[in-house]
């Protein structure tokens, strides 16, 4: 992953930009390219995703229903 836009506000896979979508959605239970509403991550019981840096180019990504904290 890398981050883009402006302000590196955004993610996204230089190789195949669906892959982090897949991801997310098959975590939750969501069919491949369904609409991800407020409602289906409030469901999840998860809004947001946590990057913990593990080294100078490897991250954690947790996005676990039930956040480490």
């Amino acid at each position: 992953m890398v981050v883009a836009q402006d302000g590196d506000k955004a993610l996204h896979t230089p190789k195949d930009n669906s892959i982090l979508g897949r991801y997310l959605r098959r975590r939750m239970g969501l069919p491949y390219g369904a609409y991800v509403t407020r409602e289906h991550l409030d469901t999840y019981g998860r809004t947001d995703i946590t990057f913990c840096r593990v080294s100078d180019r490897l991250y954690h990504l947790d996005f676990g229903s039930e956040p480490e904290r």
